[in-house]
């Protein structure tokens, strides 16, 4: 995979973007495995209509162009992971999923607490973490996942109002995402 990350991510000049490109395709006809041209981009191409336009291709097959990318779930723009395209898709996708669940009785109601929260952990908190690992995670972006996983758990516990039952969720250290944070 981060051979492909690379690959999908790389900025140069056409030159080294070709060599690369190169590399790779020997690199996987060596070992017997083909990347599929179909699922990659270059990314931050010049227009088509420039003269400084060069079609990049991968096993004879040319590649598209875009400004950004999906790999593997990921968003990729034309320098990096897009940090608030992934939390955007994260946050929606995690919150559409527990008010599924939510709806078909994943709730403290119908479940003891400690299996609710086995199940949050289980199908519901990986859907919210996906892909933050390999992203650089800020302070902004650390509170916008609480916020999320907040609204999570409260559904879990069925709190739905914004008041002193708060703070249940800041004493519940167990059920918050760790994450580092590297400040450039």
């Amino acid at each position: 995979m981060s051979a492909m990350i690379r690959l999908c991510s790389a900025t140069g000049s056409a030159r080294e973007v070709r060599h690369m490109l190169d590399l790779a395709q020997i690199h996987s006809l060596t070992l017997g495995y083909k990347w599929s041209p179909l699922k990659c981009a270059v990314l931050n191409s010049p227009v088509a209509t420039s003269s400084r336009f060069v079609q990049m291709s991968l096993y004879g097959q040319d590649l598209s162009t875009a400004d950004e990318f999906t790999y593997l779930g990921v968003p990729f723009n034309d320098q990096e992971i897009s940090v608030s395209a992934l939390i955007k898709h994260r946050s929606t996708s995690t919150l559409a999923a527990m008010a599924q669940l939510h709806s078909m009785g994943l709730s403290r109601q119908v479940f003891p607490l400690l299996l609710s929260s086995r199940l949050f952990a289980a199908f519901i908190r990986p859907k919210l973490e996906y892909g933050l690992v390999v992203a650089r995670l800020t302070r902004k972006v650390g509170e916008e996942i609480d916020r999320v996983q907040d609204r999570c758990l409260r559904m879990l516990v069925e709190i739905f109002a914004d008041n002193k039952e708060k703070e249940l969720f800041r004493d519940q250290r167990e059920f918050k995402i760790n994450f580092s944070i590297e400040l450039e």
